[in-house]
C-alpha cells in the first residue's frame, strides 16, 4: 500500500492513527492557505515508520498540546521530517504545541530528534519549532531533545523557541534541544527561551549539541536559555557542547546560563572544549554558570571548557 498524504486541513485522533499507511506525507499548503494537521487527543505510536514527512511549504503540524507517545519502538528518527541528509526540506514548515513522552524502553536514533528528524529545514527558509516539550532520554549520536542533526543546515534557516527537554542527554555529540551541528554548513537561526533539565553526557550540550554553528560561515544565536543537569561527559557545555563555531561558523550566545555540577574534563558552564576551534568564532555576553567545578574536573571553566579560542566574552 502507498503511503497516505494529507493535503489539506485535517484533525487526527489517537482512534485515527490506524486508518492511515505510515508515514504519512503532507502536502499542497499556499501562503493564504497553509494546511493544518491538527492533534485533536493524545496520541500513541508503536511502530518506527509513524511520522509525517512534510511534502510542501506552508504545512503546520499544530500538537494543540496534547502528548504524542512513542511506546516500545527502538531508534525513532523523529515525529517529522523536512529534509534529508541527501533532499532540501520545505520553506514556511511550523511544528508548534507538541508534547512528547516514550514508555516501554522507547529510544532515540542516531542523528534524530523526538519531535523533528536530522536535517530538518536543511537549505529552506523560515522554519519554525515552536512550544514543544519532550521527556524522553537523548540517545545515539548527534541527536537532539527537540530537533536533530543539522537543523537549518546546509543554507536553511530555522527558529526553535520556547521548548524544553527533561530526558538525559546520554548520547555523544547531543544537545537537550538541537543535535549536533544546528546551523551547521553555511546554515543560520535562532534557539531562544528554550531549557534542559537533564545530566550532560560526551562531548553534548544542554541546549545545542557539539558543533553548533559549524563550517562554512555558519551563524546562529543561542539566546535567553538555561541548563540545569549534570555536566559529566568530557567536553560538553551547559549551552553548547563541544566545538561550537568550528571551522569558520560564528555563534552568538547572549543571557544564558547553567547551574550543573560540572564533574568530567575539559566541561564549560557555557560550552564545552575547543569552543572557536579551526578559526570559529563565539561571542559570549551577559552568561554564567553557578555549578561546582569538582576537584576531578581538569580543564573546566565556568564559562569555557578546555583550548577555547576566539572566544569574545
Amino acid at each position: 500500500m502507498s503511503n497516505s498524504t494529507i493535503s489539506e486541513s485535517v484533525t487526527i485522533n489517537n482512534a485515527d492513527i490506524s486508518s492511515y499507511s505510515w508515514p504519512v506525507k503532507v502536502q499542497g499548503g499556499t501562503s493564504s492557505s497553509p494546511v493544518i494537521v491538527t492533534f485533536g487527543d493524545d496520541i500513541t505510536f508503536t511502530d518506527s515508520s509513524q511520522y509525517f514527512i512534510i511534502g510542501s511549504e506552508y504545512v503546520t503540524i499544530n500538537g494543540s498540546n496534547n502528548s504524542v507517545t512513542i511506546n516500545n519502538v527502538s531508534s525513532y528518527n523523529g515525529l517529522v521530517q523536512n529534509g534529508t541528509g541527501s533532499d532540501t526540506g520545505y520553506s514556511n514548515t511550523t511544528i508548534e504545541n507538541i508534547y512528547m513522552n516514550t514508555s516501554n524502553n522507547a529510544t532515540l536514533a542516531d542523528n534524530g530528534g523526538w519531535i523533528c528528524q536530522g536535517y530538518f529545514g536543511a537549505s529552506a527558509q523560515s522554519n519554525v519549532i515552536n512550544k514543544c516539550h519532550t521527556s524522553g532520554d537523548i540517545g545515539g549520536e548527534s541527536s537532539g531533545g527537540i530537533c536533530g542533526q543539522y537543523a537549518g543546515g546546509k543554507s536553511g534557516t530555522i527558529t526553535v523557541t520556547n521548548c524544553s527537554s527533561t530526558g538525559t542527554i546520554d548520547g555523544s555529540y547531543c544537545g537537550g534541544i538541537c543535535g549536533g551541528g544546528v546551523f551547521g554548513y553555511s546554515g543560520s537561526g535562532t534557539v531562544s527561551n528554550c531549557y534542559s533539565t537533564g545530566t550532560i553526557n560526551s562531548y553534548s550540550g544542554g541546549i545545542c549539541g557539539a558543533y553548533a554553528g559549524a563550517h562554512q560561515v555558519s551563524s546562529g544565536t543561542v539566546k535567553n536559555c538555561y541548563s540545569t543537569g549534570t555536566i559529566s561527559g568530557q567536553g560538553s557545555g551547559g549551552i553548547c557542547g563541544y566545538q561550537a563555531g568550528y571551522n569558520s561558523g560564528t555563534v552568538t550566545i547572549t543571557n544564558c546560563y547553567s547551574s550543573g555540577e560540572m564533574t568530567s574534563n575539559g566541561l564549560g558552564g557555557i560550552c564545552g572544549g575547543y569552543t572557536g576551534y579551526n578559526s570559529g568564532t563565539v561571542n559570549i555576553t551577559n552568561c554564567y554558570s553557578t555549578g561546582d567545578i569538582t576537584i576531578n574536573a581538569s580543564n573546566s571553566g565556568g564559562i569555557c571548557g578546555s583550548d577555547a579560542s576566539n572566544v569574545t566574552i
